[in-house]
């Protein structure tokens, strides 16, 4: 009887071992606040409705380069229409609390200074969100399918789903959010996230360059849209969110 008692509280136990293995491999990740700094590429997707009287769904695209830069307080985005309703060619640098806006699809470069009153989103804006599902999803420009973890935030408008590579590192990959104008949806794609430890201070100090006055006219609650339309998500976060 004894040695059927230790063969069967030996079996519980290596099954337990077992299952607190699963639970370690298949359990919550942890998420990871994004690098202070860092680089990255978005391929952005707007769905839009035309109109009051179609409801057709469209999909603009945009492409940016995003710049970073938490440790200084700063952020750029080189953005530009790839497909959709009007052309789009432009620079935000985002300073401390001020938005340069860089239009270059007029004859000559227009710029456009706005007093935002908060700064940029801190890279931990979504470490406390819910997680829902590992997944695997495509990466349509490198035509492959990625192991990944879906996290959801709520917002006022909506919720946040943030998803990011299945490995040590937690590659961001892709953010479905919400949006405040016309705008139904927003499907950001994001690829080439390098960390690094600074950014060149030229690719901040452009606006020096372009914008003759660099004092702010107008305050982001009166342009709603037009922050919209040049941050995007990152305007969304800030004011719902995280900044600093």
């Amino acid at each position: 009887f004894s040695r059927l008692l230790l063969t069967v509280t030996t079996s519980q136990m290596l099954a337990l071992w077992f299952f607190s293995l699963l639970l370690c491999v298949w359990g919550e990740p942890v998420l990871k606040p994004w690098s202070d700094c860092f680089t990255m590429t978005q391929w952005q997707y707007m769905s839009l409705i035309r109109n009051d009287s179609s409801p057709t769904i469209s999909y603009e695209k945009q492409i940016s380069y995003m710049y970073y830069d938490f440790n200084n307080l700063r952020y750029r985005s080189d953005y530009h229409t790839v497909r959709g309703l009007g052309a789009v060619n432009a620079t935000s640098i985002w300073i401390n609390d001020t938005l340069y806006i860089i239009d270059y699809t007029q004859p000559s470069i227009q710029c456009q200074v706005i007093d935002m009153g908060f700064g940029m989103p801190t890279p931990d804006w979504f470490v406390d969100a819910d997680f829902v599902e590992y997944i695997e999803l495509l990466q349509g420009r490198d035509d492959q399918v990625i192991r990944t973890f879906h996290f959801s935030k709520e917002s006022p408008d909506g919720p946040f789903h943030y998803f990011a590579v299945d490995a040590s590192d937690q590659t961001p990959f892709r953010l479905s959010a919400p949006e405040m104008t016309e705008t139904q949806h927003v499907v950001n794609n994001w690829y080439d996230y390098h960390p690094c430890t600074s950014l060149d201070d030229q690719l901040f100090d452009y606006y020096k360059d372009v914008c003759p006055d660099n004092t702010a006219t107008i305050h982001h609650q009166e342009a709603r849209e037009f922050v919209n339309s040049a941050l995007g998500w990152m305007y969304h976060l800030a004011l719902t969110m995280k900044s600093y």
